[in-house]
């Protein structure tokens, strides 16, 4: 991938996450892009809400006193 290439799909990628979570998919197959540029775009959604689903704690640390 070139470096303009890398900035559409960094610039695209900006786009879609002004767009409502649940609309972010959609939003981006209306755009008409590349199957390459739409494919590139959704791998940073996915990178993105790993990274965000991550972040969490999976269990909470203090511990209730009954």
């Amino acid at each position: 991938m070139n470096t303009s290439m890398e900035v559409q799909v960094l610039q695209w990628f900006e786009r879609v996450l002004a767009q409502a979570p649940d609309q972010r998919r959609a939003w981006l197959a209306a755009q008409g892009l590349s199957k390459d540029m739409e494919a590139r775009v959704v791998r940073l959604l996915d990178a993105d809400a790993a990274a965000v689903a991550a972040s969490f704690l999976p269990e909470t640390i203090v511990t209730r006193n009954p």
